[in-house]
């Protein structure tokens, strides 16, 4: 099988189906497991209680700090409040301790600066991995009784993306082809793509998100926009018009993308959040009045069928997510020559 996430057919067929046909169903769930929604959404009484968990997988440095926010971000999707993350942690034979330190240290660097407490978890050394592991579930309180998930898009509603596309693989890959990058475009240039690795957190945009009166978010992680975009297409069973050149990107993603040969809208982004909402050109100003980089990409359109995005030259089918194209980098970095 393909490196990445499953397809959404296997998904559904090994995964999703048989939860949904032999697995229990509490009266307590108000968001179940789904194509598209990353988080489960529980009624604990006068609160709701989000949980999501995710593995580090794409990257080998910094994973401590990915994996805290790569999971705070789909709590904080759902328009609730992180406030717990239990971290396992898997380290190869050989191993040295400082590796261990440097990891956990990251970990809690990331998690203060968001104010989630690290409640537990597990670490171990295990020959079942080659390099170092680490998943997260991460727990989260709604604002009373009030929460989104992503299949909450409607149509006729705009569609806003956060940041820009590929943030996340372009500070992996400038850290993972430092010396490429740095013989091809300077020391500075890596450097200042390595930076954009500080921006991953979606918290703060959610919070403005859900007080403007956004019924959907998600955020972008492998896949990269276009698959976060069929993703919550698909989770509200509705079409989805996606705008390319609207799309931000960095320059820097741009250069390192043309390098590897891969594209960015199709790139690993954790910190960028998509929102569904009616005046998105309101929502996108009072985001950017608040110093959150946001444009309208796109918008809902009724036909489940109709998912395209549209180029200047035309427009081509929104396809299903596949392999995300870090991948396809890191096999080009392995590449003799």
């Amino acid at each position: 099988m393909d490196i990445g996430k499953l397809s959404q057919e296997l998904l559904d067929k090994y995964v999703l189906n048989v939860i949904g046909a032999r697995g229990v169903k509490r009266g307590e769930t108000k968001t179940r497991a789904g194509f598209g929604e990353d988080c489960a959404v529980l009624d604990i009484g006068d609160e709701y209680l989000s949980v999501s968990s995710d593995p580090i997988t794409a990257a080998e440095k910094n994973i401590g700090r990915l994996a805290v926010h790569v999971n705070a971000n789909d709590i904080a999707a759902s328009g609730c409040e992180p406030v717990g993350i239990t971290i396992t942690l898997l380290m190869p034979p050989g191993c040295k301790e400082s590796d261990i330190e440097t990891i956990m240290n990251d970990t809690i660097n990331a998690a203060n600066e968001i104010g989630v407490e690290i409640v537990g978890g597990h670490t171990e050394v295990t020959d079942a991995v080659n390099r170092p592991v680490i998943s997260a579930a991460v727990f989260g309180k709604s604002a009373g009784k009030k929460f989104v998930s992503s299949s909450g898009a409607k149509t006729g509603q705009d569609l806003i993306m956060t940041k820009w596309a590929g943030l996340e693989g372009t500070a992996i890959l400038a850290d993972c082809a430092k010396d490429k990058l740095c013989a091809e475009f300077g020391v500075e240039f890596v450097m200042s793509a390595l930076k954009r690795g500080g921006a991953l957190s979606v918290t703060r945009e959610s919070r403005i998100a859900m007080t403007f009166g956004a019924t959907a978010m998600h955020d972008v992680t492998e896949g990269g926009v276009f698959g976060a975009c069929y993703e919550m297409a698909a989770a509200a069973k509705v079409g989805v018009e996606i705008f390319a050149e609207n799309i931000p990107v960095l320059p820097e993603t741009h250069a390192i993308c043309d390098f590897m040969e891969i594209n960015p809208f199709k790139l690993i982004s954790s910190g960028s959040l998509l929102i569904a909402a009616s005046e998105g050109e309101k929502l996108a100003t009072l985001l950017l009045d608040r110093g959150v980089e946001a444009a309208v990409i796109g918008r809902f359109t009724p036909r489940a069928d109709d998912r395209f995005v549209i180029f200047k030259n035309g427009r081509k089918k929104l396809e299903r997510p596949a392999a995300d194209e870090i991948y396809k980098a890191f096999g080009r970095l392995t590449r003799p020559g």
